[in-house]
């Protein structure tokens, strides 16, 4: 997850011999939810591409719909099983003040999404370190763990830098999958479990929040 242009079919792409669709700017190439397979040795996982936040073309909250009916229908599913999250962030944007309330308002989406007990098993990887104008990165990033992140990160949320390479991207799906047992959102619990509708759920409020303070 992350938004637009943060690198996540990229990401995929390091992994798996798939055609996944890249788009060198900022416009949005993931329109829907992709499923992408990945042999590990005897381990075969599912990758997840998810439309990213702040495009163009669709609002934050028509993406956040699609993502949770596909997060409502594995969590049902007796076979498949969420083992974790893993949430790209530019690490250039942090330097740009409209950059800088984005990440705030989706670091609230993500944490509401998640819950606090699903946390260990989420990944907050900074990428796009090879990109010209990230000289500052490691001072944006010290800011982005102690003022936006610091409570997912006491939580158990994990950091890595991802530089765009295989070997970085495998280091983060290795850690997910050393964890134990699988990640159970809160979303999850209250929709499927409690039977709310998502204006009632704790992510639904948050997504209200957000609209009138923008």
């Amino acid at each position: 997850m992350g938004a637009t242009g943060a690198g996540k079919s990229s990401f995929i792409q390091r992994l798996t011999d798939c055609d996944v669709k890249i788009d060198p700017g900022l416009s949005p190439c993931t329109s829907e939810i992709g499923l992408y397979p990945l042999t590990l040795g005897n381990q075969t996982v599912t990758l997840v591409d998810t439309p990213g936040f702040d495009g163009t073309d669709r609002s934050d909250l028509e993406i956040l719909q699609e993502i949770i009916h596909f997060l409502r229908s594995i969590y049902s599913s007796k076979f498949v099983k969420l083992a974790g999250i893993i949430y790209l962030q530019r690490i250039m944007d942090l330097g740009m003040p409209s950059m800088q309330r984005s990440t705030v308002r989706y670091k609230n989406i993500l944490e509401a999404l998640c819950g606090k007990s699903a946390l260990s098993h989420l990944v907050l990887a900074t990428a796009m370190w090879d990109v010209k104008g990230c000289g500052l990165g490691e001072k944006r990033e010290k800011f982005l763990w102690k003022c936006s992140w610091g409570a997912a990160i006491k939580s158990g949320a994990a950091i890595y830098r991802h530089d765009n390479t295989k070997r970085s991207a495998l280091r983060i799906i290795d850690h997910i999958l050393s964890l134990q047992g699988s990640m159970v959102l809160e979303i999850q619990r209250e929709m499927i479990d409690q039977r709310k509708t998502l204006v009632k759920t704790f992510i639904g409020r948050q997504l209200l929040k957000n609209l009138l303070e923008r």
